[in-house]
């Protein structure tokens, strides 16, 4: 396992989000959104440090759940691809199967970005 942290400006770049498994973020104030590098990563530690002594240590990737935002975002891909496809009544289906798969927010990202792809390239 390793932790990437973003700039402190503008954080992960869209191709260094969608090569890693998990992403998370500290809430913060909205008149201070961003951390200090060094205290973002002393937050983490702490954190990491803390599930591991309390023995729930870090979730593996398929335990964790995708937010209803992202699979919002993939059930939108999907009704756009199958729409260009001629082939709108598919999009439930597809959807539901989907759904069952328990994705990861990775997979869900992967998924919603071929979708987009496949509606685009028609």
């Amino acid at each position: 396992m390793a932790l990437v942290f973003g700039d402190e400006r503008s954080g992960l770049l869209a191709e260094e989000i969608e090569a890693v498994d998990l992403v998370s973020s500290i809430p913060s104030a909205p008149e201070q959104p961003s951390w200090n590098l060094a205290q973002a990563i002393a937050i983490y530690s702490w954190e990491l440090r803390a599930a591991a002594l309390q023995g729930q240590f870090v979730q593996s990737v398929r335990s964790v759940q995708t937010g209803p935002e992202a699979l919002a975002s993939v059930d939108r891909a999907l009704a756009e691809a199958t729409g260009s496809l001629g082939k709108p009544g598919l999009r439930r289906k597809l959807y539901k199967a989907l759904e069952r798969a328990a994705l990861s927010p990775r997979e869900a990202t992967l998924w919603t970005a071929f979708l987009r792809a496949v509606g685009r390239s028609r």
